[in-house]
């Protein structure tokens, strides 16, 4: 299994397993749409062997934490 697939199966098992599809928050809904169109980018990836598409998930999963690390920090 190539590093792309490991990663697409990583986002689809890790990222959207807490997520509810049946959910209609606009938040909830946008996150479904993210990860899934960065599965998509990655498995692009693996089959164009893009690197380009594998930096553009990198920057958005940053983003992500990033975004995590800050909701969290006035509660440290």
């Amino acid at each position: 299994m190539s590093l792309c697939q490991k990663r697409s199966t990583s986002l689809r098992t890790d990222c959207g397993w807490s997520l509810d599809e049946e959910s209609k928050d606009e938040l909830t809904q946008n996150l479904i749409a993210l990860y899934s169109y960065m599965v998509r980018r990655l498995l692009q990836a693996n089959l164009r062997n893009d690197v380009s598409a594998v930096e553009e998930v990198e920057a958005l999963m940053r983003n992500i934490a990033d975004a995590w690390k800050e909701s969290y920090s006035p509660l440290l």
